[in-house]
Order: structure tokens, then sequence, then C-alpha cells
């Protein structure tokens, strides 16, 4: 099979905004240059919001998680959710507001596929761009050549694993799959990037940029409160001053892939 056969994007979906709406629009449209499989789109929220929007369309395969408050929102538990339904070699956790050149995708699922790494981030520095965007992402027309006139400013750069990865499934699953010790979002991901480099995973990272689609941020919404990020900042640092065996303890991870603990 290609490259994109063997590639499941699994996509956490909160939809507090028009703006996050129209950049779910513009990223299933762009979802199709860079994998053959269906989006696997997974909404957290009290209500399901997206539904409407995806019940018709046959490129997305549609979840909902359901949460008790409107405040409350989790990136790590629709991940793990909607890579539990992967069968593909390969599985991407990737925000909605993230496009990436589809030769950098290539390149870093490539070195997976190829035995050179067992996760990979297909970026390196990750830009902001205006919200408007978004029409040219829908239509097919946006380029990924330079920063351009919509160019905001630059948002991440070097060492950072979030917004979009690929993994080896069966790695992905080994390790338990993304933190739901963190709760709402911030920090899982700087979190999975000391596990999986303490376990001895090895790594690919594509020295291109990314881009961010600009939205409408509702702070009552968009990040749990301030003592839970705190939290969040606490288990990360936790992890990342943890051995391989008390990594293994923390999370109930086999020492082999394909191992089951006694």
């Amino acid at each position: 099979m290609t490259w994109k056969e063997e590639l499941t994007l699994v996509v956490p979906c909160k939809l507090e905004s028009q703006d996050r709406t129209e950049n779910l629009a513009a990223f299933l449209s762009y979802a199709k240059q860079i994998s053959s499989r269906p989006v696997t789109v997974v909404e957290c929220d009290v209500r399901p919001k997206a539904y409407p929007h995806l019940k018709d369309l046959p490129h997305v395969r549609y979840m909902f998680v359901q949460t008790e408050s409107p405040g409350f929102w989790s990136r790590s538990l629709p991940i793990n959710q909607g890579a539990m339904w992967a069968t593909t070699e390969l599985v991407a956790p990737w925000d909605i507001d993230v496009i990436i050149d589809p030769q950098h995708v290539e390149e870093t699922a490539r070195a997976i596929l190829e035995g050179r790494a067992d996760w990979g981030v297909p970026f390196t520095k990750l830009h902001a761009i205006a919200h408007d965007v978004y029409r040219e992402v829908q239509a097919g027309t946006f380029t990924f050549d330079g920063r351009g006139p919509k160019y905001l400013h630059t948002i991440v750069g070097g060492d950072h694993f979030g917004a979009a990865n690929i993994f080896k499934r069966e790695v992905f699953r080994h390790v338990r799959g993304m933190s739901e010790r963190h709760i709402g979002w911030g920090s899982e991901d700087a979190e999975m990037g000391a596990r999986m480099h303490t376990l001895g995973f090895s790594f690919f990272r594509h020295p291109g940029p990314a881009w961010h689609i600009d939205h409408q941020r509702e702070p009552a919404t968009s990040r749990p409160q301030m003592s839970a990020i705190e939290r969040n900042i606490e288990e990360t640092r936790k992890v990342e001053s943890m051995n391989a065996d008390q990594i293994r303890e923390h999370y109930g991870i086999a020492e082999k892939i394909g191992d089951y603990l006694k």
C-alpha cells in the first residue's frame, strides 16, 4: 500500500467558535492530500456540534466523547479514543487548525514506514497565519512555498512536539497513547515527547514549517483553569525526571512491544 493508505488522521475537535467550524471544513479538504483513509474526527464537548457538518461526508469517521462541563476540553482523551480504531501502520494525531506541505508529511511518513524512526513530527517551526486563509485551503489553492502575506507570527519552533505527530500504530498503543493524566490541553505533547525519548524510541523531525490557521478563542472553554494547567506542567516535569523503568511503572507499559503485563 502507499504511504497515504497507511496513514490514519485522528483529529480532536471542539467547535467553540465559527472560526473553528470553518477551520475544520478547510482541514477536511486538506486532509485528502495526505491520507486516502477516512479522517477520524473525535469531538469532545457536552453535546455534538460537529456532527451536522460531518454526517454526510464519506471521508469522515465521526466519534463523540461527552464531557460534563462546557469549560472542560480534553485533547488526549479524543485522540486515544480515535486511535483505538486505526488499522493502518501509521496513526497521526493532528489539530484541525494545522496544515503542512504534503511532501513534508510524506517524507516523515516514509521515514517511519522504512524503519528509520518510530515516530516523527513533520515540521520544525509552527507559524500562525490569518484566519481567512481557510478559504484557500478549502479550495485547494493554498501554497506552501513561504510565509506569504497572511503570515502573523511564529508560534513555536525546534523542540515542539504538539500540533501534528505521526506514530507507528503499534508504538502509540504500546506506550498507552497520550497522557490522560493531563486535564484539558496543555503540556501533554511535551510529556509525550519526554516519554518517547526516555523509552528509547527513534525520532524523525522534518526541517520544514507548519501553518496554524488563526481562530477566535474563548478563554472560558479553550483552556482549563490555571490550577489545572499547573497540574499538567507538574505531571510533565515528573515524567521528564523519570528513567525508563519508572515510566513503564507509572503508565503500566510492558518492556517490549507485543508483551503483556503480568
